[in-house]
């Protein structure tokens, strides 16, 4: 009964009845990754649809020593979808950055699932064009914009996601390390370093308990092209 009330929660299943729930809550499991231990990698073949029960999942492209961040996901999110779906290998790799909690369905249940459940394909429609909207942004960034342009924009795509505001600005309520904001912006930590001393210089952003504070929303804004 505890995984039918957490997975009613899910956006993804909103459509189902607590009857498709029980159905579905059988045909997965839930699988616990420690912090840092992979759950899959880049290029291998895709078996299984992920539904982040707890904890923080990080999805990230890597060519070389070099990464970029595609996206960070937390209670409620899914992922590993576009290998069952085209039945190609996997697109990214994904690792825990917390202890994490998994909901996880396999390849052939899952495509039984959305053969099932249409409404179940039309959220993960919705949520798939919300993601190529965000990588055509950032493919706009890193082919026109510059670097502080992409950084300013980093920083701002996090506080619309973990921002809470208060009286000194939007505190971004996750530690990002420096090489985080890098790995989001498609360049090297050193440069990033440079470029947030710039933002403190100028009063854009600040720092309160290892956490990140916009101060100024608009003037780190006019950074963006």
């Amino acid at each position: 009964m505890e995984r039918i009330a957490y997975l009613k929660k899910v956006p993804l299943f909103t459509d189902l009845t607590n009857v498709d729930l029980k159905r579905m809550s059988k045909i997965g499991s839930i699988q616990k990754y420690n912090r840092g231990k992979m759950i899959f990698d880049e290029d291998t073949s895709g078996g299984k649809f992920y539904v982040v029960m707890s904890g923080r999942v990080k999805i990230f492209t890597s060519s070389g020593s070099k990464k970029k961040t595609l996206a960070y996901l937390e209670k409620s999110e899914f992922f590993g979808e576009m290998a069952l779906l085209d039945m190609e290998p996997r697109s990214a790799s994904s690792i825990a950055l917390d202890d994490c909690e998994l909901f996880v369905i396999k390849k052939q249940d899952f495509r039984g699932l959305l053969a099932k459940y249409p409404g179940i394909s039309f959220q993960i429609m919705k949520t798939l064009s919300k993601r190529l909207r965000q990588t055509n942004k950032e493919i706009e960034a890193l082919t026109f914009g510059n670097v502080i342009s992409r950084i300013a924009s980093a920083l701002i795509d996090l506080a619309l996601k973990y921002g809470e505001d208060g009286s000194q600005g939007c505190k971004i309520n996750m530690p990002f390390s420096h090489q985080d904001i890098a790995e989001l912006a498609g360049t090297g930590r050193e440069m990033v370093s440079r470029i947030l001393n710039r933002f403190r210089r100028l009063n854009c952003i600040s720092y309160s308990n290892r956490c990140l504070v916009i101060t100024d929303m608009n003037k780190l804004k006019q950074w963006i092209r």
